[in-house]
């Protein structure tokens, strides 16, 4: 995801950047399509 932004990545207490990504069925979602609605969470985990 940061891979995107190489120069800006975000500290503690910024905004999370713009950013899209595509779920299990191949639809994309942009972060900034939730602005305004339900709070987003986003889980990164290993699968090993």
């Amino acid at each position: 995801m940061f891979g995107n932004f190489p120069n800006q990545k975000p500290l503690v207490g910024d905004k999370a950047p713009d950013f899209k990504l595509e779920d299990t069925k191949g639809k994309k979602y942009k972060l900034s399509d939730f602005k305004g609605k339900k709070p987003v969470v986003l889980e990164f985990g290993a699968l090993t």
